[in-house]
């Protein structure tokens, strides 16, 4: 969706309200009166609140009102659904928290806070949707990194954060698990964890990996091993890592445009990255994916 489309939807109230109700949002059936010795159908009237611009109420009970937003993700927001749009579509771009707090004119808090809470939703649906990798007639290529630790020994000393992963060549769909350790007992079990059997697997030349062959699935793993001291591709079978290498580099980079980011909240950039991996490769399709998975997990009547 062009930025010209958001500009319309947001400039009028009625228009955002329709738009959250058309993505399942907002509710479009009025609840019934919560006076237990009513609970007749409520009616929809205008409302003096410019947020929301209508009002569910009892005929009966006049004085019985209830927020359109009841029951829905937005209801305890206090921003107006012209403004929680934006925050939506913004953070569908990836934009910078401070293009967002400058354009918005919100808080830092505001934007940090809205933004966890959208994480929090590709953490949902990550764990709702294990994926599994491969398959035969493709190729996983994994490897291991370090997302955190001081530069040059420089600042607070931080244990180095080891995160193991890999990626399918042909869906461009990958994995990312932080570990321990890299020794053989805890990289094998996630390998058949997340890669299905007959895959062809390449790695480097690291020692955890030489049982890769070995493991009891059916059909069983192929495995090629490329020797980074020497080169970058097999010369005699193809192997590489330059795919999940280049997985690696691409998450760092959004870790760094944020200038880093807590040890508590690094799960849940690298859930957000998984996510934008399988349902948000465009912005377009993390606005429209991202407000899909949160009308699932907050269904509305």
């Amino acid at each position: 969706m062009h930025i010209t489309e958001i500009v319309d939807i947001v400039s009028d109230v009625g228009t955002a309200r329709e738009f959250l109700r058309n993505h399942n949002i907002l509710r479009r059936t009025p609840p019934n009166c919560p006076v237990p010795e009513c609970g007749r159908r409520m009616s929809e009237i205008s409302s003096a609140d410019k947020k929301d611009g209508k009002v569910f109420r009892c005929s009966t009970h006049k004085g019985r009102k209830v927020s359109v937003r009841e029951g829905s993700f937005l209801s305890k927001a206090r921003l107006s659904l012209g403004e929680f749009i934006w925050l939506v579509y913004f953070w569908s771009m990836s934009t910078s928290n401070k293009t967002v707090m400058e354009t918005l004119h919100f808080s830092s808090k505001t934007v940090v806070d809205w933004f966890n809470f959208l994480r929090g939703i590709c953490t949902r649906y990550l764990t709702l949707h294990p994926i599994r990798l491969g398959g035969e007639g493709h190729v996983v290529e994994i490897d291991e990194t370090v997302v955190a630790r001081r530069k040059n020994h420089v600042g607070r000393y931080t244990p180095p954060k080891w995160v193991f992963g890999g990626i399918d060549t042909t869906t461009d769909d990958g994995f990312m698990v932080f570990v321990e350790d890299r020794s053989a007992n805890t990289l094998l079990p996630i390998i058949e964890q997340y890669i299905e059997p007959g895959t062809m697997i390449h790695s480097d030349a690291w020692a955890a990996y030489n049982g890769i062959a070995h493991l009891p699935v059916l059909p069983p793993y192929q495995h090629n091993v490329v020797n980074h001291s020497t080169n970058f591709v097999d010369p005699a079978t193809g192997a590489t890592t330059n795919h999940v290498e280049r997985m690696w580099k691409s998450m760092k980079q959004k870790l760094k445009r944020m200038s880093g980011t807590s040890d508590d909240l690094l799960q849940s950039h690298i859930d957000e990255f998984l996510w934008r991996q399988r349902r948000g490769k465009t912005g377009n399709d993390a606005f429209n994916n991202i407000l899909e998975d949160i009308s699932s997990f907050y269904p509305v009547p």
